[in-house]
C-alpha cells in the first residue's frame, strides 16, 4: 500500500473559470497580468525522506561507525557494508526517475 501511495499520481490543483474577472490565485508566483509564472522554486517530484527516516539511517550508520572503531566489526564486513550502501546510494536516483518517469 505505501509503494502503490508513493506511486500514485499527484493532485491535481483545478483552478475555477474567471468569466472575466481577475484570475484566482494560486501557489505559484504570478505576473502583474495574472498569469502565473515558473520561474520560482518548484516543490519536490516525489517524496521526500522524513526526520524519521534520517534519524534511523544515522543511528544505523553511527552505530556501523561505532562498531568498526570497537573492533567488533572486521575491515572487510565493515568495507562491504560501505559498498552495500553506496551502491544504494548510486541506483536509488535512477530507480526513482524510473519510477517517476512511468
Amino acid at each position: 500500500a505505501e509503494i502503490a501511495a508513493r506511486r500514485a499520481a499527484p493532485t491535481a490543483v483545478v483552478m475555477n473559470a474567471t468569466k472575466g474577472e481577475a484570475p484566482t490565485e494560486s501557489g505559484l508566483s504570478h505576473y502583474r497580468d495574472g498569469y502565473p509564472g515558473f520561474g520560482a522554486p518548484l516543490t519536490a517530484a516525489n517524496v521526500q525522506m522524513n526526520d524519521e527516516e534520517a534519524s534511523s539511517l544515522q543511528q544505523k550508520l553511527t552505530a556501523l561507525s561505532n562498531r568498526r572503531k570497537a573492533g567488533t566489526i572486521s575491515e572487510a564486513e565493515y568495507q562491504r557494508r560501505v559498498a552495500e550502501y553506496r551502491k544504494l546510494a548510486e541506483d536509488h536516483g535512477p530507480e526513482t526517475l524510473s519510477e517517476i518517469t512511468k
